[in-house]
């Protein structure tokens, strides 16, 4: 079944990695009105979690800190594991070595702790960089785990048709 919110979330991970931020902006916009006029929450902590990313990379981290946590309650709530997980790790990357960072991490260790299997799975293996880079070092910055480059937004072009998204790499 195709998800229009799960792809443009993803979208809008790309564009805020890729350094596009006005692309981003424009496709959470999308993302929030399709909220606003459908019933549809499977994947709203995932919404609240790129806004979070997109608020922090153009600076306002209160923002950001805010959407994520707000990402982080909500996937609990809804007892998506993954999506907690993935708020989570971001909230120990931005804010890890913060007044609160002890908070983040435990929060992050205990999400982690719930998975029985897939301990290789890639969002595991980056929440475990996360949590490592907080307590020890390490510079914050960019996620060392999605480094932009130049052919990464030249491999992904996007196309808008009507509500549903097209994606072509070439």
């Amino acid at each position: 079944k195709f998800s229009t919110e799960n792809s443009l979330g993803e979208v809008v991970q790309v564009m805020s990695d890729v350094g596009r931020l006005d692309l981003a902006e424009k496709y959470l916009g999308q993302l929030e009105r399709i909220y606003a006029e459908t019933p549809e929450r499977s994947h709203y902590s995932e919404f609240l979690r790129v806004g979070g990313l997109v608020k922090a990379e153009t600076g306002d981290l209160q923002a950001a800190k805010d959407l994520l946590t707000q990402a982080r309650s909500l996937a609990h709530d809804q007892s998506a594991l993954l999506f907690e997980l993935r708020a989570c790790r971001e909230l120990v990357h931005l804010f890890g070595r913060d007044a609160d960072g002890a908070a983040h991490r435990e929060l992050l260790a205990g999400v982690i702790g719930q998975f029985k299997e897939g301990h290789d799975y890639p969002d595991l293996v980056r929440a475990r960089a996360a949590l490592a880079q907080a307590g020890g070092g390490g510079p914050k910055g960019l996620r060392p785990w999605r480094k932009a480059t130049d052919c990464s937004l030249q491999a992904l072009r996007i196309q808008g048709i009507g509500k549903k998204l097209l994606c072509i790499c070439v």
